[in-house]
């Protein structure tokens, strides 16, 4: 993997990106900036609560798959196949339905659609039966397909709300944003699976992820 990791960054070194480039700014990008403008505000709220709905209880999807007694040769197939085939699938499946229904629209249904595959994971969680087939199945829709499609979506709008004058600083705003809730959802989610169980945390998860949709709807842009 590491090899393959130095393969693929040669073109960056090695490119155009390597050539120093001279252009002249009329405007000089900042955090102060970003942070003043009521659409980085907007973008930074959308991206707490939707990260939170999306990816804090799949936090503790991998050890529910382990405790459910699936082999690793399955989950890897959830990790690896899902995210290389089925992530790729709903990646350009949310960018057509953007472009159809607009970004508000396709956030919302990820949303519902993942508030659904967990309570799936909580009656299988709840129930103590985990048939390792339908189990799988529902693990790589909700960990990839279903996030893939949101994501799309998502940060289609980050892109709009970005300044095209300082795009860069924007948008690595919202991934550090994302990248905060991811952190703090999953050590949350490590506690309640913990204290409260597999089917408490997919549950609570759950309605979470319906209680952000109006959320979002309400942030988000229409088109």
């Amino acid at each position: 993997m590491a090899s393959l990791l130095v393969l693929l960054g040669l073109p960056f070194l090695l490119g155009v990106a390597g050539r120093p480039h001279e252009e002249v700014r009329d405007h000089v990008p900042s955090l102060g900036m970003a942070l003043r403008r009521p659409q980085i505000q907007r973008g930074l709220v959308a991206s707490a609560i939707y990260v939170l709905a999306q990816k804090a209880a799949l936090a503790m999807l991998g050890p529910f798959l382990v405790d459910a007694g699936l082999s690793l040769s399955t989950i890897g197939l959830v990790n690896g196949a899902g995210s290389m085939i089925l992530g790729v699938a709903a990646a350009l499946a949310g960018g057509a339905l953007v472009r159809w229904l607009g970004t508000r629209s396709v956030l919302v249904l990820a949303l519902v659609l993942q508030a659904g595959s967990l309570f799936v994971l909580a009656a299988f969680a709840l129930s103590g039966v985990f048939p390792a087939g339908p189990l799988a199945a529902v693990a790589m829709l909700s960990s990839s397909g279903i996030m893939a499609l949101g994501f799309v979506a998502l940060y289609a709008q980050f892109m709009r709300w970005s300044d095209p004058r300082q795009a860069g600083v924007d948008f690595t705003l919202f991934q550090c944003m994302d990248a905060l809730v991811s952190m703090a959802g999953g050590i949350l989610a490590g506690y309640a699976a913990q204290h409260l169980g597999y089917g408490a945390l997919f549950a609570g998860a759950g309605v979470v992820a319906l209680l952000a949709a109006p959320a979002i709807a309400m942030v988000s842009d229409r088109d």
